[in-house]
């Protein structure tokens, strides 16, 4: 059977820059900041003071007021999103469809934020009694709580690769709609990490930044005087359906995923492989049928440490060569943090305004490019004429890499 096209034909969002998508695109475009000190909790302990913060969560209209009680705070959250991104699509799930609609939710750090104050009462030696923490905190809630919503009777799953969780979603959920196993699916990426216990982790992993007042100098990729990660909190998700399916209801597309591609290093739990990295950029270029002269605008995971940046640059220039100086490269993490498991699906979501309006987000704190990267990055955010076909990475921890291709039809 040939694989059938697969579409994006709605999306929703939850960033520290807005709730929807039109305010996430101005607002990135413009070059503001998420980051900022964090008022979540008490930080005068710790060396980092910033983060992008969801604050508050934002909470979906169409739960009710006990359905909220029974989910946690990142299941209300993939809610809040997958709401969002079927009114787009306008999916009402009639009966003959919910047998081939599901639900694939990727997050990298699942439930440890609501998780904390059960963990910090345990220890103080008051154990929560409450029969609803083990439901509320599964890691397939979040998938099974938007299933529950709208009656899905699909494959539905959650999937965690580290900070290529969300990307892994879609791609898993891109498969099974190509070779005909669901017709409609709902993907996309959420985290919460801007929490006492996972803040002091990543401090101890010495990688997150020590900048403590000013966000401009929070993360800063590709920079010579980069400093390191700053956490986010953040979800995007999405309507994916066959071509012919979307065509035949009417619905408005925003996007092809023209190709996908998951492979690992098998190298080191954190350490990056610019080998395998480039080849699973070459093989999302083969599975989309496109060169990488096609290629009018790169989304790079650019976290903002030496290393990371450095293979990744390593990676893009063994595919693109003397090309890839003239392609306008993306780094939103300078704005928006590093929200894990969401990361992915949070640069897809900026991506499909770039694909409609030729949006070249800045990356708005470079001022110093590091030495030996040649990259095509722009400081205060341009409109070009037009782009058709967009890469976007996610390079993981545990050397899970996930890359994505998105195309005008």
């Amino acid at each position: 059977m040939t694989p059938r096209r697969v579409v994006i034909t709605g999306g929703g969002i939850a960033s520290p820059l807005g709730n929807d998508l039109e305010t996430y695109w101005a607002q990135l475009l413009g070059g503001q900041y998420g980051i900022a000190p964090i008022t979540t909790f008490d930080t005068s302990a710790y060396a980092t003071r910033l983060a992008a913060c969801l604050n508050p969560i934002p909470r979906p209209a169409g739960l009710t007021e006990l359905e909220q009680k029974m989910s946690s705070n990142l299941s209300i959250l993939s809610v809040f999103c997958a709401e969002q991104a079927i009114a787009q699509a306008r999916l009402d799930f009639p009966a003959e469809e919910i047998q081939r609609s599901g639900v694939i939710v990727g997050s990298g750090f699942l439930n440890l934020y609501d998780l904390e104050d059960y963990n910090r009462n345990f220890f103080r030696g008051k154990p929560s009694r409450s029969p609803l923490t083990i439901p509320l905190n599964m890691g397939n809630a979040p998938a099974s709580r938007i299933a529950m919503k709208y009656g899905l009777k699909g494959i539905v799953k959650s999937v965690s690769t580290a900070c290529s969780s969300g990307f892994t979603a879609i791609a898993d959920s891109v498969l099974l709609i190509r070779e005909g196993y669901q017709e409609v699916m709902i993907a996309g990426g959420c985290d919460l990490v801007s929490s006492q216990t996972i803040l002091n982790a990543w401090e101890a992993m010495r990688v997150l930044t020590k900048e403590k007042e000013i966000p401009a100098l929070a993360c800063r990729p590709f920079d010579r005087d980069r400093r390191g990660i700053a956490l986010g909190d953040g979800a995007a998700f999405f309507v994916l359906e066959t071509y012919e399916h979307a065509a035949q209801r009417g619905a408005t597309i925003l996007a092809e995923i023209k190709g996908v591609f998951q492979n690992s290093d098998s190298l080191d739990l954190v350490k990056p492989d610019s080998q395998e990295e480039s080849r699973c950029i070459e093989q999302t270029l083969q599975n989309a049928n496109l060169d990488p002269a096609d290629i009018g605008m790169i989304f790079a995971h650019a976290t903002g440490t030496r290393l990371n940046d450095t293979t990744e640059y390593e990676s893009l220039h063994a595919v693109f060569k003397e090309r890839l100086k003239h392609i306008p490269v993306c780094g939103l993490k300078a704005m928006i943090g590093h929200t894990m498991g969401a990361s992915g699906p949070m640069a897809l979501a900026a991506a499909l305004g770039a694909l409609e309006s030729g949006y070249f987000y800045p990356i708005p704190n470079l001022v110093n490019l590091e030495e030996g990267l040649d990259l095509c990055i722009t400081t205060t955010g341009q409109q070009l004429i037009s782009v058709d076909n967009i890469l976007l990475n996610t390079f993981a921890f545990g050397g899970i890499n996930v890359c994505l291709v998105i195309s005008k039809i």
